[in-house]
C-alpha cells in the first residue's frame, strides 16, 4: 500500500480497452506497432507448428549430423540430425505453454496481502496487519506515524469505507479505483480502538471496553453517520461465483445517497446491480492479495469503490452480482478460479462526524482524541469489546 513514487498529473477515468482501440494506439507508434507484430507472430507460429514446420523436431538423421544452412535445413542441423528450423518452430509452442502456465500459476497464488518487505513499514499495534480472525483490511490506521513519516507518497484505494485521510496528506492523482496522495508536513498519529478486520470499530456500550470509552473517557470520536454492512454469509445462494452465475443480497437503506464498497477476489471482473434501481456498476479483475492461506478464513480482500446508489424512500434494496465470463486465455489454460465475494458496505454520504465519546454506543467509531492530550492509553485498557462483527458475525445496524 505504501510506496515511493513521483509525482504524477490528475489521471482521467479509464476506459474499456477493447482489440480495436489497441490497434489504433499500435498504428500510431512505431515501437508498439513492432511489439504487436513481433508478439503476433510468435503466437502463429506457436499454435501453427504442426503445419510450419518442414521436419519432425525429433526425427534423427546420422548421415546429416551438424550440416551447415541450406536450401533443405534453413538453419542447418544439430549432432543428431536433426532439423534445427523445425525444432526452433515446436520451441516457441513449448515457450508460450510454459508463459501460460506461470501466469496462471501466480495469478492463482496471488501477494500476500499484509507483506511488506520493507523494513521502514511498521504495523499498528492496534490493527496489526493479521490476528486470530484474519488478515486486516489495510488503511491509514494499519500504519504508525514513523511508516506515514517515511514515505512521502501513499496510494489506497477509494472506497468510502476505509478511515479518514490525516490532514497532512493532499490528493496528487486518482483512478477509478486508486488515490495517489502526497504529505505535506510532518506526519502524526491519532487513537484508534482495536478494529480487528474493519476500517473502524463498532463501539459495543454492552461489554467493558465500551462502557469504559463512553463512561471514562472525555474526548471526541469521528464516526461514520449512518453504516449498512452485508456479510459475505448474507449473499444467496452463493458467495464464491462461477463465470456467468449470479447471487443476491439485500441491505436496508434509509433515503439519501449512499457510497457502496465492496470485498472481493475476481479474476475476470464481475457486475453490479440494484433492483428497481438505476444504479450498475462494472466492477473490474482484481486478485490483489489473494492466495490459497487465506481462500477459508475471513480475509477477504480490500474495500473497492462500487460506485454511489441514489434511494428515494426507505427501504430494502436487493443488489445482484454476476460474474463475467472468461477471457480467451483464461478458456485456453483452464485457469478456473472463482469469483469470491466478501462484505458489501453502504455509508451514506457525508462522510464522518465528531461525536462526544460518550455518545458513540452502537456507532462506528474511525478513530478519537481524548480531551487530555497528555492522558496515553494504557497497554492493559480495557478494548472497546470484540463485537460480533468481528467473528463475522451478523452486525447491529446502527441507527442515526
Amino acid at each position: 500500500m505504501v510506496q515511493k513514487i513521483e509525482a504524477l498529473p490528475i489521471l482521467p477515468a479509464r476506459r474499456r480497452i477493447s482489440p480495436k482501440r489497441l490497434w489504433r494506439a499500435a498504428r500510431h507508434h512505431l515501437m508498439a506497432s513492432v511489439a504487436l507484430c513481433i508478439i503476433t507472430t510468435f503466437v502463429l507460429i506457436a499454435f501453427l507448428a504442426p503445419f510450419l514446420a518442414p521436419y519432425d523436431p525429433a526425427e534423427t538423421n546420422g548421415r546429416n549430423r551438424l550440416q551447415s544452412p541450406s536450401w533443405d535445413h534453413p538453419f542447418g542441423t544439430d549432432s543428431l540430425g536433426r532439423d534445427v528450423l523445425s525444432r526452433e518452430i515446436h520451441g516457441a509452442r513449448v515457450s508460450l505453454h510454459v508463459a501460460v502456465l506461470a501466469v496462471a500459476v501466480a495469478a492463482s497464488v496471488g501477494v500476500p496481502l499484509a507483506e511488506f518487505p520493507d523494513d521502514r513499514v511498521i504495523e499498528n499495534d492496534k490493527k496489526p496487519f493479521q490476528n486470530q480472525y484474519g488478515q486486516s483490511v489495510i488503511d491509514w490506521d494499519s500504519f504508525d506515524q514513523q511508516t506515514l513519516q517515511n514515505f512521502p507518497y501513499v496510494v489506497t484505494t477509494r472506497a468510502a469505507w476505509s478511515s479518514r485521510v490525516p490532514p497532512f496528506y493532499e490528493e496528487v492523482a486518482h483512478t477509478n479505483s486508486y488515490t495517489l496522495w502526497r504529505r505535506t508536513g510532518p506526519a502524526f498519529g491519532r487513537p484508534i480502538m482495536p478494529e480487528n478486520l474493519m476500517p473502524a470499530k463498532q463501539v459495543n456500550c454492552q461489554n467493558t471496553g465500551g462502557q469504559y470509552y463512553t463512561t471514562q473517557v472525555d474526548g471526541t470520536a469521528a464516526v461514520f453517520s449512518k453504516v449498512r454492512i452485508g456479510r459475505r454469509e448474507d449473499w444467496h445462494p452463493e458467495s464464491d461465483l462461477a463465470p456467468g452465475d449470479s447471487t443476491e443480497m439485500v441491505l436496508p437503506l434509509t433515503e439519501g445517497r449512499w457510497k457502496l464498497s465492496i470485498q472481493y477476489f475476481s479474476p475476470n471482473g464481475f457486475s453490479l446491480s440494484a433492483e428497481g434501481n438505476e444504479y450498475g456498476r462494472n466492477i473490474p479483475a482484481a486478485i490483489d492479495g489473494q492466495r490459497l492461506s487465506n481462500l477459508e478464513n475471513s480475509s477477504y480482500g480490500q474495500y473497492w469503490a462500487a460506485g454511489i446508489i441514489d434511494i428515494a424512500t426507505d427501504g430494502d434494496v436487493t443488489f445482484t452480482a454476476k460474474a463475467k465470463d472468461p477471457t480467451i486465455l483464461q478458456k485456453v489454460t483452464g485457469y478456473s478460479r472463482k469469483t469470491r465475494l466478501g462484505r458489501l458496505v453502504a455509508t451514506l454520504v457525508g462522510g464522518q462526524e465528531r461525536v462526544p465519546l460518550a455518545k458513540t454506543c452502537g456507532r462506528w467509531v474511525d478513530f478519537f482524541r481524548r480531551d487530555n492530550a497528555g492522558q496515553a492509553a494504557q497497554p492493559d485498557q480495557p478494548t472497546a469489546g470484540t463485537s460480533q462483527t468481528d467473528k463475522e458475525q451478523a452486525p447491529p445496524a446502527p441507527q442515526g
